[in-house]
């Protein structure tokens, strides 16, 4: 075979490969659920804020970041290392999972407008990540295994952002359910249970199937 299938072999191609996936999960997730998270998420629980023009500021503002980090951690890389730039791109990681975790609480405890805010800042920073992952991947490659054959190894650890987007998308959306009924679940227990049967002609006893069937959400608690 040739050098690139040597390289492939090797514990710094397995390595690099799930460093691009751990990334490109990140990016992928943001890319493909921000929009709809932030009309679902915040459209009720700050309307005067997140319009239909708000939403499509925030979709233009992604695309900005993914070109911002595309051009800047390429420049960055060159001074910082590409294995440094690439341990910075691991942050993204808990980032992402942090971001059901923290967000869907805040807009529950009526910090809606600060919700919206660390939601879009923390997404921006995700998908500069994932922009800056692509355009140092070929120069970190080339540095890891030399030049020759930079296009065959390339094409491979590429596999890992087909992963990505099957995965991430699936993570982040099962993260923020997760996040979404433990939010429900201590909002409907301060609820006085007579008013929850009003509201929700069920007692609470229900509650989980009230969830699944989404007649309880976290704006008609509130």
């Amino acid at each position: 075979g040739g050098y690139f299938q040597q390289a492939m072999h090797t514990p710094q191609f397995y390595l690099l490969w799930i460093a691009v996936f751990g990334n490109a999960c990140s990016g992928m997730a943001i890319l493909a659920t921000a929009k709809t998270m932030c009309a679902e998420v915040f459209g009720k629980l700050a309307p005067v804020l997140v319009t239909g023009g708000f939403t499509a500021s925030y979709v233009a503002a992604l695309s900005t970041a993914n070109a911002t980090g595309r051009f800047g951690w390429a420049m960055s890389s060159d001074y910082l290392g590409r294995q440094n730039t690439y341990k910075f791109f691991a942050t993204g990681i808990p980032v992402l999972a942090a971001i059901p975790m923290f967000i869907v609480p805040m807009g529950s405890d009526g910090a809606a407008t600060t919700a919206v805010y660390v939601f879009v800042g923390s997404t921006m920073f995700l998908v500069a990540n994932y922009g800056g992952l692509f355009s140092v991947l070929p120069a970190y490659i080339s540095d890891t295994f030399g030049q020759r054959n930079v296009g065959a190894i390339h094409g491979r650890i590429l596999t890992a952002w087909t992963g990505a987007a099957l995965v991430g998308p699936t993570i982040l959306t099962a993260l923020r359910g997760v996040s979404e009924r433990q939010a429900i679940e201590a909002l409907a227990a301060m609820l006085p249970d007579d008013k929850f049967t009003s509201a929700f002609g069920s007692g609470k006893e229900e509650l989980s199937a009230l969830i699944d069937a989404k007649t309880v959400n976290i704006s008609r608690l509130m």
